[in-house]
């Protein structure tokens, strides 16, 4: 339970940081409020890949660690970047 409570504080803080960030940019353009969330998701597959093919010991689970965080960071982002999505849509 106490891992759980954890993926939702890093998940819950992750969102609110992307948030206010995220409404810098869709004053802009509506579609750039998705930069962070896919810059993200591409530093957390390189771990990913970086873990499956570049070790071959225990070192590899600390990636595969870092890439489930990184995903875990992803999915508070894309949560954020989603809300703000809409909210400025309807304002449009």
């Amino acid at each position: 339970m106490d891992n759980l409570i954890d993926v939702l504080i890093v998940i819950f803080v992750s969102g609110i940081i992307n948030y206010f960030i995220s409404r810098l940019f869709v004053k802009k353009n509506m579609f750039y409020v998705f930069i962070i969330p896919a810059i993200v998701l591409i530093i957390s597959g390189l771990i990913f890949l970086y873990a499956f093919f570049g070790t071959t010991n225990w070192g590899s689970l600390i990636f595969l660690i870092l890439a489930f965080i990184g995903l875990f960071i992803f999915t508070g982002t894309i949560l954020s970047s989603l809300i703000l999505f809409f909210q400025f849509r309807k304002k449009l």
